[in-house]
């Protein structure tokens, strides 16, 4: 089974992708900051769904969250905003925590 982390799986289009992953047979892994958004995200999810809580913003954080989780087979980040929107190597980090 493939593994897909889903950065702002809580809420909007990331809680949407991580239900559709699911539902396809991925093991889904959701990170938000809110730890009761998680709780309400997993328990809307079901099955074959892992959360942590995580805020991206954080660099530290998050590098060590995505150590304990380990290998992943697919990234979906659905965290930032309006300030997110284009291709992903050509978003800046520096803005994106802003967001």
């Amino acid at each position: 089974m493939e593994t897909v982390v889903v950065a702002g799986g809580t809420s909007g289009m990331g809680l949407t992708t991580a239900k559709l992953l699911v539902r396809k047979g991925f093991e889904v892994i959701i990170l938000g900051r809110n730890p009761e958004k998680l709780e309400s995200a997993l328990s809307e999810i079901g099955e074959n769904a892992k959360g942590k809580s995580v805020d991206a913003t954080n660099t530290d954080t998050l590098k060590l969250t995505m150590a304990e989780i380990g290998h992943i087979d697919h990234l979906v980040v659905a965290l930032s905003g309006g300030k997110g929107i284009g291709n992903f190597r050509e978003l800046y980090l520096d803005v994106l925590r802003k967001g």
